[in-house]
């Protein structure tokens, strides 16, 4: 089991306008990387794409820059599947970077 200190600290954030477009950005990705303390290849990125109803299409263009850095970059998907609470700590506390997309942010919170 994990604290919730060890879940969410030290948390820095990195806030970008027009989601696809703007993680389109190579020098954003490298930002967001560069905070984690780590080389880009030992990161992990967590993409939380609820808001865009976990579709491949947003996702793939939300993440490309990461990939490309070679970052690993794994995908939580839960508008087809409730992951177990067990699944959510082990995600969350593997990732170095967590994604979370833009788009219809109520949605994401039904």
């Amino acid at each position: 089991a994990y604290s919730v200190n060890q879940l969410i600290s030290p948390m820095k954030g990195v806030f970008v306008g027009s989601g696809s477009d703007g993680l389109n950005e190579k020098e954003i990705c490298k930002v967001v990387t560069s905070l984690t303390g780590k080389a880009e290849t030992e990161c992990s990125v967590l993409y939380i794409g609820t808001a865009t109803y976990d579709l491949p299409g947003p996702r793939d263009r939300q993440t490309v820059r990461f990939h490309e850095a070679g970052c690993k970059v794994e995908d939580l998907s839960v508008t087809s599947k409730t992951p177990s609470a067990s699944e959510l700590q082990q995600l969350v506390a593997a990732a170095d970077i967590i994604l979370a997309s833009g788009g219809n942010t109520l949605f994401a919170v039904d």
